[in-house]
């Protein structure tokens, strides 16, 4: 669970290579998503260190940017967002993007099974489920 987080901002942020913009727009992001859900600073140092989030506020705001990246869509998990993030994220690497495809598949599943109570639970189901299956690419979602 410790590394959790780093899986957490990556799957993030590979939802925004999908639209290919740039770190300036994650952090317009961002700090939209947190100026919305207000996280304790706290928390976002814990996250920094690669901490999982511990409150309901902290996977909000994993789960306002899975939105703003297209991985959530209408409080469910979008396997065509999903997948149009892992094409770009890893369309340079063949093996990479073979792994990042049969995981998304396999959290559509997972993210179904896992009757999360809202979608802030959903956010850090599916990024267990990405962690669980694609932790073989070095830079995963």
């Amino acid at each position: 669970m410790a590394k959790l987080i780093t899986t957490l901002a990556v799957v993030a942020l590979a939802g925004f290579a999908a639209a290919q913009l740039d770190k300036a727009k994650f952090m317009e992001i961002f700090n939209k998503c947190q100026s919305q859900i207000n996280v304790d600073t706290s928390e976002i140092e814990l996250m920094k260190n690669k901490e999982a989030p511990t409150s309901d506020k902290g996977k909000c705001l994993i789960a306002c940017i899975m939105e703003e990246g297209g991985i959530i869509k209408d409080g469910k998990y979008s396997l065509d967002g999903s997948i149009a993030m892992a094409e770009a994220k890893f369309s340079g690497n063949a093996d990479n993007l073979a792994v990042a495809k049969d995981a998304v598949q396999k959290c559509q599943g997972e993210a179904e099974a896992a009757n999360a109570a809202n979608k802030c639970d959903l956010a850090l189901e599916i990024a267990k489920c990405f962690k669980k299956y694609a932790g073989s690419i070095e830079e995963p979602f």
